[in-house]
C-alpha cells in the first residue's frame, strides 16, 4: 500500500463518527480528486437501504480518491457484530459474513468489475462480460486479476465500534490505460451481518429504486473537474 493508511483511516473514522446520525442526498456525479488533496477534497457518500434513501441500521461512509497510478476505495462502517468466515481468495463473500463491494465500468464498455473486501482480508475479484450475461455464465469464469492490495482493519471506540476497508487497484485494473476516469460509473455496496439476525443487512452508497446492486445505469457517474 502507497499511503499512509492509519493517518487516513483515523481520519476516515472521525468523519464517520461526525456524519453518523445525518440523513445526506443521494450523490449522482461524483467528483474524482487526487488523493494529496483528499480530506481537503472528500466528497461523502453515504450508504442507504435497497429501493429507499433511508439509512441503514448500522451507518457506512465511502470516498474515493486517485494519484497517477492508482484508484483508492474507502469504506468505513458501523458494525456491532464484526465477521466473515470466508478464509479462501474468491470465496463467496457475501455469502459468509460481513463484505464490502466495490462495482465498477469504464464508458461506453459492457464488461463491469466487482471487487470485495471483508474485515479478515479476504477478497473475490470478478469481471462480469455483461449486465445481460450477469447470473448466466460459470461464476469461475469471471475471476479477474485487479492486480489491487487491500487494507481492513477494525476499530472500537466508546461511541462506536465498526471496520473499515481500503482498496488500492491500478488503472489498468479496471480497464483505464489512459488515465482518464471521466465518464466512468461505480457503486459501493455492503452487507452487513449479524449472527442474531436471519438475513444481512444490504445497503449502498446509490439508492436502487428496484434494490439490486447490478445495474450499472444508476451507478454514479465519474467527473474529474
Amino acid at each position: 500500500m502507497s499511503i499512509n493508511t492509519k493517518k487516513i483511516m483515523e481520519e476516515i473514522i472521525d468523519i464517520l463518527l461526525q456524519k453518523r446520525s445525518e440523513q445526506s442526498l443521494v450523490v449522482s456525479s461524483y467528483e474524482l480528486a487526487s488523493i494529496r488533496n483528499f480530506v481537503r477534497d472528500h466528497q461523502i457518500l453515504d450508504f442507504f437501504k435497497p429501493g429507499t434513501i433511508g439509512l441503514p441500521e448500522e451507518k457506512g461512509i465511502a470516498f474515493l480518491g486517485k494519484n497517477d497510478k492508482c484508484l483508492y476505495v474507502f469504506g468505513c462502517f458501523e458494525d456491532s457484530d464484526i465477521f466473515n468466515t470466508a478464509t479462501e481468495k474468491n470465496s463467496h463473500t457475501w455469502e459468509t459474513g460481513d463484505a464490502m463491494e466495490f462495482f465498477f465500468q469504464c464508458p461506453g464498455r459492457e464488461e463491469y468489475y466487482e471487487l470485495h473486501l471483508t474485515p479478515e482480508g479476504a477478497t473475490l475479484e470478478l469481471r462480469i462480460p455483461s449486465i445481460e450475461k450477469f447470473g448466466k455464465v460459470p461464476f469461475e469464469s469471471q475471476f479477474y486479476d485487479s492486480g489491487f492490495s487491500t487494507y481492513a482493519e477494525r476499530f472500537n471506540r466508546p461511541e462506536c465500534k465498526g471496520w473499515l476497508g481500503l482498496m488500492e487497484i491500478p488503472f489498468v485494473g479496471l480497464g483505464i490505460t489512459n488515465g482518464d476516469f471521466e465518464g466512468s460509473r461505480f457503486a459501493v455496496c455492503r452487507y452487513n451481518y449479524s449472527k442474531n439476525k436471519l438475513k444481512p443487512e444490504i445497503s449502498s452508497t446509490v439508492a436502487f429504486p428496484r434494490g439490486g446492486f447490478h445495474q450499472p445505469d444508476l451507478w454514479h457517474v465519474i467527473s474529474c473537474h
